[in-house]
């Protein structure tokens, strides 16, 4: 299988994208490279694997439901690896449109003018992981949001990221079609306001992986009562695993009635107490 390897390279006041790679490509590794813009320009991609798809655009869709007016993609990059990169000032670092395959890890984005990475129309099947997010001077004239992931796309990883001074860690928009769309698990936020954002409500949110406080919590019962627990994000589909805590099963207590935004645990008719509860995606 042929690789195309850009490696140890350095890139510095380009005109638009330093590594611009045409549609379809396939195994195209960028790895130990840097990228240094001594300008805010408007436009300064890094790394931009992009594939056109015919007829679509950022607002191709009903706002309403999210459904898309336009067909998938036939044609799409297939295993694009950006790894151990530097960038500095790049208005998007890795613009990554219509990839399916992608390892995009152990990067530094430092002081980026709108985006660290966007994962937009139609990826599939990318792992985030490991990156360094350094936002300097952070205003409304610089970045609020470091990742986007957008229309269409699914099976999103965003793992053991590292922001500071972000207003948003990502944001998620449209990603409208059947099947999970992000998983964030072990990031970490220093300093600003370490959020997650999401758009288009039920089965287009994130799935906060790591975050305790939205997959596990605990409810007081009384005996032979019911208790609703309401989640605080939706989730893709009811076909998640809700875990009990240890004293739950000696006192009877079982879980019922999945859906995509909650479910009830039912107690029995002699015991009362709390019960921990725990989802497991």
């Amino acid at each position: 299988m042929d690789v195309a390897t850009i490696r140890q390279c350095e890139f510095e006041d380009w005109d638009f994208a330093a590594v611009n790679i045409g549609a379809p490509s396939k195994n195209v590794h960028v790895a130990t490279c840097k990228f240094t813009s001594s300008e805010e320009s408007d436009i300064t991609y890094g790394v931009r694997p992009f594939a056109h798809i015919a007829g679509a655009s950022t607002d191709a869709y009903d706002e309403t439901n999210g459904t898309l007016l336009y067909s998938a993609p036939r044609s799409y990059h297939q295993n694009i690896t950006v790894r151990d990169c530097s960038f500095y000032q790049c208005s998007h670092s890795i613009l990554s449109w219509n990839v399916h395959g992608a390892n995009y890890v152990n990067n530094e984005f430092r002081k980026p003018t709108i985006r660290t990475l966007s994962v937009t129309n139609w990826n599939f099947d990318v792992l985030i992981g490991g990156n360094k997010h350094l936002i300097e001077n952070n205003s409304v004239e610089t970045v609020s949001t470091a990742i986007a992931v957008g229309i269409g796309s699914q099976r999103i990883k965003i793992n053991n990221e590292h922001f500071t001074q972000l207003v948003n860690g990502f944001v998620v928009t449209n990603t409208c079609a059947t099947g999970w769309k992000v998983r964030a698990r072990g990031n970490q936020f220093v300093g600003g306001k370490p959020t997650y954002v999401t758009d288009f409500g039920a089965g287009k949110t994130v799935f906060h992986g790591a975050d305790s406080i939205v997959l596990s919590g605990s409810v007081t019962f009384a005996a032979a009562t019911r208790v609703a627990v309401a989640l605080g994000i939706t989730l893709a589909s009811s076909s998640y695993r809700v875990r009990l805590g240890p004293a739950s099963h000696a006192r009877n207590f079982r879980s019922s009635r999945k859906t995509a935004t909650g479910f009830n645990i039912d107690a029995s008719s002699t015991r009362s107490g709390i019960v921990d509860w725990t989802i497991d995606l």
